[in-house]
């Protein structure tokens, strides 16, 4: 009979975890790792049936093609059910015996034109850079140097080694790599989320304190992050009216009696219907938690928009309109983005510049139709 440690490994090792990642903490996990880590966690009570929700999303396409194969061989080798929702069509062709197809009446968002009103309704189409995109401008958010280590027991995971990255005012910046490469981390750390132990970072050109607390309230008011998982920044006991009036409460961007319409604009701006302020969470689709989240990071007025993986768990035409949306957000409110993905080609159109980010570094950008496995 193997032991707990060996069998956690066997685990661990069955959704290509590196052994190692056992004695560290699941914030210092990527997405992509993240993900493995529960279907590893669901694995250990060797169910006879498995429910997994959008189990490859955030994965890069190798990790993603082991994942699927992988349930195919534990589906055989174990008589085990398996009954996965996904919206992407290539994992459901190489994993599914059965399909089950589930329509919707809402029309996806129409693809923005510069210059044009931006007015759901129309299906989405993948977009072409606009061709007077800019591509350099000056100061913006620049980090130097960061070095970010995870240690737990003894253990150490470098998750950044010496990163530089710098994301000018006004351009939308990609940064891609493969599922734990520091992607997730960078973001974090240029949030204030997570303190380097040693790096810079500067905001046109001033010194930008590195722990989000020692930021002053205007700083903190100018940078927002939209994290991976949109429950991450949508309070579950709080309806949506109730989430997005807090940023504005605590920054004091309108009185009282206002707060209600705000709410409604915020709303309105990300292409949900003003109902939706008293919904819960759990009440609304992936697109669309995904979208109020955006509306909370737009509630402080922001400069700039730090967005990680926000379209990983949606299909193409959603994932396409949320980029559509935040094409739409930079052009009409001047905001800076920045926009994590593993799928170069998607966010390509979107972007002036994608990085790519393996081992910690940011070590060039990243070619047109370079995926993130191949980093």
């Amino acid at each position: 009979m193997a032991t707990p440690t060996k069998a956690v490994e066997r685990l661990m090792a069955d959704c290509h975890l590196p052994a190692s990642l056992a004695h560290h903490r699941p914030g210092a996990l990527s997405g992509g790792q993240q993900r493995r880590l529960a279907l590893a966690r669901a694995l250990a009570r060797r169910p006879e049936v498995l429910l997994l929700d959008e189990p490859t999303a955030g994965l890069d396409a190798a990790l993603r093609d082991e994942i699927t194969a992988l349930l195919r061989r534990l589906a055989t080798e174990h008589g085990l059910a398996v009954v996965m929702a996904s919206h992407d069509p290539d994992v459901v062709e190489k994993c599914a015996d059965m399909v089950v197809a589930l329509a919707t009446g809402d029309a996806p968002y129409a693809p923005y034109v510069p210059g044009a009103p931006y007015v759901p309704g129309a299906p989405s189409a993948p977009r072409s850079r606009p061709p007077n995109a800019p591509i350099t401008l000056p100061e913006g958010l620049r980090a130097e140097n960061l070095h970010v280590a995870f240690s737990h027991r003894g253990h150490t995971h470098q998750a950044l080694a010496g990163a530089d990255f710098h994301a000018p005012t006004g351009s939308a910046t990609g940064i891609t790599g493969p599922s734990g490469c520091g992607k997730t981390t960078l973001l974090r750390t240029l949030a204030g989320l997570q303190a380097p132990q040693s790096g810079t970072l500067t905001w046109d050109g001033r010194p930008l304190p590195a722990p989000v607390r020692k930021r002053s309230r205007d700083m903190q008011r100018r940078i927002q992050f939209v994290p991976q998982n949109p429950l991450g920044a949508l309070n579950p006991a709080r309806t949506i009216g109730a989430t997005l009036a807090r940023p504005l409460r605590l920054h004091r961007i309108v009185g009282v009696r206002e707060m209600p319409a705000r709410v409604g604009g915020l709303l309105d701006a990300v292409g949900l219907p003003g109902d939706f302020a008293h919904r819960y969470p759990h009440e609304l689709s992936g697109g669309q938690r995904q979208r109020a989240s955006i509306a909370r990071a737009l509630a402080t007025e922001p400069d700039l928009l730090l967005c990680d993986e926000v379209t990983s768990a949606l299909d193409p035409a959603t994932a396409t309109a949320v980029l559509d949306l935040l094409a739409h957000l930079r052009a009409t409110r001047q905001l800076t983005l920045v926009l994590v993905s593993h799928e170069t080609d998607l966010i390509g159109g979107y972007t002036d510049t994608v990085h790519l980010l393996r081992g910690g570094r940011v070590v060039r950008p990243a070619a047109p139709c370079e995926d993130a496995a191949s980093a």
